[in-house]
């Protein structure tokens, strides 16, 4: 099975120079990533597919894949989050997903089942009220 920083760098390979660019400004939209927190722009200004995995990698640790796939469904290229998501599961290969460009093809792209966020994951721990002393 490949590591998650393959199966990420391999999946963002996918991207087109334009897809790249609307990826890295996704990443840095919190409101857009279920709860997870925003990469800093300046992080991302002028980084390459390899620069932008490390930083993911850097920020978001084993939660990398799950918030690729999110971002990826946002973009409408639910066949690299499906295939990511799938592959990182353990269902397909890596290899096996790989689409090939079909240039003039308008492809219907089927939205996946809602991604859990970090509540729902029970990442974010509730705030918890302390009684004012008096």
């Amino acid at each position: 099975m490949a590591s998650q920083v393959e199966l990420l760098l391999r999946t963002v390979e996918d991207l087109g120079d334009k897809e790249l660019k609307k990826f890295h400004w996704l990443l840095h939209h919190a409101d857009l990533l279920h709860g997870f927190p925003a990469i800093p722009k300046r992080c991302l200004e002028g980084a390459d597919r390899e620069g932008t995995v490390d930083v993911m990698i850097h920020t978001y640790g084993h939660r990398a894949v799950l918030i690729t796939g999110n971002v990826l469904e946002k973009m409408n290229r639910n066949d690299l989050a499906q295939c990511l998501l799938n592959t990182d599961s353990g269902q397909h290969s890596a290899r096996a997903c790989r689409v090939p460009e079909l240039d003039g093809v308008q492809v219907q792209q089927q939205p996946l089942a809602h991604r859990a966020g970090p509540e729902e994951l029970g990442l974010v721990q509730p705030l918890t009220m302390q009684p004012a002393e008096l």
